[in-house]
């Protein structure tokens, strides 16, 4: 097949990088095969720092032209600028969560995930592990961690390990659905990665990223893609379209996949 008739997009923790963890030496060399038979599309929860900061070491490989991000769950979209040594990714669009839901259901949204946050630093066994910073406004989502985003690994893994063993984060989804429906709040919850949530306008989920795919075999890579995580919608989406989806475990496995995809491909 034409490259220029194959995409594959990817999720980002989880699945070419550990969580907010740099990418292996080997995913560089891989993008750069890669991308000679498909465009590369990665879309992710996170926002575009941290596609930069853990893919920083991957750029020098790829030919970043034949690469597009779509930080937030695909509400932003960067392309590369051509600039000689100033070349870089830069901002083409993006879509505005406060201008969508209005100032009044936004303000309640934030009141209510403060009183939250409150709650389980009150009553939270591991709430010592706290590091500040819970909520973090991405323009087109909002993204709560109750930990705080800047927690060290073993903060973490103390909070991952108090997830599994209470189900926090599931029964906090249902609390705050039953709030948004309460209020006519049109937003979607789902898991944000490991430790977090994201909040968002209903249907601004990563199909969002499928609306820059235009006649294009779709392979789709994401770790999320069971019901509640932030991969589902459009690893459902691209399965239902005739397209290829993996649930990866690991950026291990993606790249195991990918290095498949390459040989069968040369």
């Amino acid at each position: 097949m034409d490259s220029s008739k194959r995409v594959f997009l990817f999720d980002l923790d989880g699945t070419l990088t550990e969580a907010r963890k740099p990418a292996s030496s080997s995913l560089g060399p891989i993008l750069r095969d890669l991308s000679k038979i498909g465009r590369i599309v990665i879309v992710t929860g996170s926002d575009y720092s941290f596609i930069e900061e853990q893919l920083n070491s991957a750029w020098c490989y790829v030919p970043c032209s034949t690469v597009v991000l779509m930080p937030c769950n695909g509400t932003k979209k960067y392309v590369w600028n051509k600039a000689g040594f100033n070349s870089s990714f830069v901002l083409e669009k993006e879509l505005s969560m406060k201008g969508a839901l209005g100032d009044e259901a936004y303000r309640k949204l934030v009141n209510y995930i403060l009183k939250r946050q409150v709650k389980f630093i009150e009553k939270s066994e591991i709430a010592i592990n706290c590091s500040g910073r819970f909520i973090s406004y991405r323009g087109s989502m909002i993204n709560w961690s109750p930990l705080g985003r800047d927690g060290c690994t073993q903060a973490r893994e103390s909070f991952i390990s108090y997830d599994d063993k209470n189900l926090y984060r599931k029964k906090e989804i249902k609390k705050m659905k039953r709030f948004v429906n309460s209020m006519g709040i049109p937003v979607k919850i789902s898991y944000g990665g490991d430790t977090s949530f994201d909040i968002f306008p209903l249907g601004w989920d990563k199909t969002l990223a499928l609306k820059e795919i235009d006649n294009e075999e779709v392979y789709f890579f994401g770790d999320r893609c069971k019901p509640g995580g932030n991969d589902y919608e459009i690893y459902e989406a691209v399965k239902k379209t005739g397209g290829f989806a993996y649930h990866v475990d690991s950026p291990e496995e993606t790249m195991d996949i990918l290095l498949k995809i390459i040989q069968e491909n040369k």
